[in-house]
């Protein structure tokens, strides 16, 4: 075995090393910055640009569902690709973004992917004004009560 060459003292922090490369090829480690597969990626531009009409696009992944923002249109669009489905993806209607509230060039947008939660969060860094947003199975959204950031 490879192990049974290097001093037994680095035995441990070589099985952690190989985990964490195990992990990361086999696509189970999620790094804090989101990371699209091809297929999703090309798959959520496709369905996007056709309902928004095209566009600049951003990709936030989360599991198997991908949230766009369109930048020119300044708004959001949702699709997820459910597991073992008949449907290939599920795809929401367009979230427009208040402009006012949200303008580009003060507008933060995350997602949250430490909880089994699909949050996808608009932040204003200038006003600290912010707002979340949930997908509904309906193709709708769910937007929470604009609320204020103390800082």
């Amino acid at each position: 075995m490879i192990l049974d060459n290097f001093p037994r003292i680095f035995q441990p922090s070589l099985w952690i090393l190989l985990g964490v490369v195990m992990a990361i090829a086999a696509g189970s480690f999620t790094p804090s910055v989101p990371v699209l597969h091809s297929s999703l990626q090309a798959e959520s531009l496709r369905v996007a640009a056709e309902a928004d009409g095209g566009g600049k696009f951003q990709f936030f992944t989360f599991r198997r569902s991908t949230w766009i923002f369109n930048k020119e249109k300044h708004s959001i669009h949702f699709v997820a690709f459910p597991d073992g489905s008949e449907q290939p993806f599920v795809s929401s209607g367009t979230y427009p973004i208040d402009s006012d509230t949200f303008p580009l060039e003060h507008l933060e947008l995350q997602l949250t992917q430490r909880t089994l939660s699909n949050y996808f969060w608009l932040i204003n860094t200038n006003t600290g004004a912010a707002m979340y947003l949930t997908a509904l199975r309906d193709g709708g959204f769910d937007s929470s009560e604009l609320f204020t950031l103390e800082r």
